[in-house]
């Protein structure tokens, strides 16, 4: 009887705690400048696994995006440049359309001075990121990383709290 309520705890401690990531999900994208109805460049789509989905991207080609599991790295692999500069404009980016899901809200890391979290702009599947007045130098990124969804409880955790409370307390009385 222990070993079957020792079971259940901890099926009951692991169960809930998985996040669904972006491996397997479809993503396209579009440069946009100078607003984000006007795009000017398209790339993809590509299903999100090992590698780099996109490579040679932007007006001077030098730019990578890749998405991990978790995370979104767009990086200027210029060889050796001083730096790519972006217009001035409303927008002047990237946008990601993510064709399978919902992208969810990021934490932003950035090599990139003047580079915040208002060039970040997420709607449903698509994923905005704006570097319009940025100069990007050689090797220089941004890192979205995805935050965590709250994961909420499932309909049968109350009863199976309440099961094993009753267990627990069967068990007291049969060892008195």
């Amino acid at each position: 009887m222990r070993k079957l309520l020792m079971a259940a705890l901890v099926g009951t401690v692991l169960s809930g705690t998985a996040q669904a990531g972006f491996t397997g999900q479809q993503v396209s994208g579009q440069e946009l400048f100078p607003n984000t109805a006007s795009p000017f460049g398209f790339f993809g789509p590509a299903v999100v696994g090992g590698g780099v989905e996109f490579t040679g991207i932007g007006d001077f080609s030098t730019f990578s995006i890749d998405i991990s599991d978790d995370a979104v790295l767009i990086r200027n692999d210029c060889g050796g440049c001083s730096f790519v500069a972006f217009n001035s404009a409303a927008f002047n980016g990237y946008l990601l359309i993510n064709l399978t899901a919902d992208w969810p809200d990021f934490t932003i890391t950035a090599a990139l001075p003047g580079f915040t979290a208002a060039d970040v702009t997420v709607s449903g599947g698509n994923l905005f990121v704006n570097f319009a007045d940025v100069s990007f130098p050689d090797g220089g990124f941004v890192r979205l990383t995805a935050q965590p969804a709250a994961v909420p409880a499932p309909g049968a955790l109350p009863l199976m709290v309440v099961a094993l409370g009753g267990l627990a307390l069967a068990m007291r009385r049969r060892a008195t």
